[in-house]
């Protein structure tokens, strides 16, 4: 998968920023290679209108560009249907890189356009290769982990192939709107035989074993937590109660060597309580 990275942040109240925006993030910087405009990593800034700082465009360091946009926060946009917040970020984005065009000339404006239509009538559901996994013995034998990024989690699959031809879709985790986690769980895979995949990530804490004749998936818990401390941390919230939130969280902690721990939390910082004392 490629990709230059793209992400829309916002200094605003209100704002279009946050977590919710990965999804976008995502599509948007698969969609500008797709049509050969990845020129830079690009940063959107939504700022204020009438505030500090100045509307403005800045290249670098690197391929980079970065835009401050002013564009106005409705107030209510925390409370909009996923619909109409889809289609606000989009209309900034789209506004945004017409100004970046309009400064260096790179961009093409047609082919903009085509994004921004080919993002409306998919209605903004997208599903996006990372990896592939080709069974050795058979190069028509093909899995392909897929994530495909809504606005609350992204949505991992294994997808099989034999032939070219789609056999099997298994959901295998629901995280949080970012990828950067998903080479801790999902790097490589190990075919067993043609009807078993064993993947596993730079984390040594899960085996996703993929059972092709059950059509299903199952998790093999590497550490000596209940579940594992840092994969059930990465889910997304609306897959987890705070109480198993809290708990991943905890172990995740207990899991790290001391002088890690105390960096992360304050309460490796807090002096310890003699046992005599209430």
């Amino acid at each position: 998968m490629p990709i230059k990275g793209f992400r829309l942040i916002s200094i605003v109240a209100n704002g279009v920023g946050g977590l919710e925006a990965g999804a976008i993030d995502l599509i948007y910087a698969v969609m500008l290679h797709e049509f050969e405009q990845d020129f830079y990593s690009v940063m959107v800034n939504q700022i204020g209108v009438g505030t500090d700082p100045d509307e403005i465009i800045l290249k670098g360091p690197g391929n980079s560009i970065h835009i401050n946009l002013r564009y106005p926060a409705p107030d209510d946009f925390e409370t909009r249907t996923v619909a109409e917040k889809n289609l606000y970020r989009l209309n900034l984005i789209h506004t945004a890189l017409y100004k970046i065009a309009d400064y260096d000339k790179k961009l093409d404006k047609e082919k903009l356009d085509a994004i921004k239509s080919k993002i409306l009538q998919k209605n903004f559901l997208f599903q996006f290769n990372l990896k592939k996994f080709i069974y050795p013995k058979n190069k028509n034998l093909v899995a392909r982990l897929v994530v495909e990024p809504l606005m609350d989690r992204f949505i991992y699959y294994i997808v099989i192939e034999l032939n070219s031809v789609q056999t099997h879709k298994i959901n295998i985790y629901e995280g949080g709107t970012d990828l950067y986690y998903s080479s801790f769980f999902f790097q490589k895979g190990k075919w067993k035989n043609e009807n078993h995949l064993i993947i596993t990530g730079k984390e040594n804490v899960v085996e996703t074993h993929i059972l092709l004749n059950e059509n299903k998936a199952e998790l093999v818990n590497l550490t000596p937590y209940e579940k594992p401390p840092i994969f059930e941390m990465m889910k997304a919230k609306s897959v987890k109660s705070k109480e198993e939130s809290d708990k991943a969280y905890h172990d995740w902690v207990d899991s790290l060597p001391p002088s890690v721990a105390s960096i992360v939390t304050q309460e490796f910082n807090l002096p310890r309580q003699k046992n005599n004392e209430s």
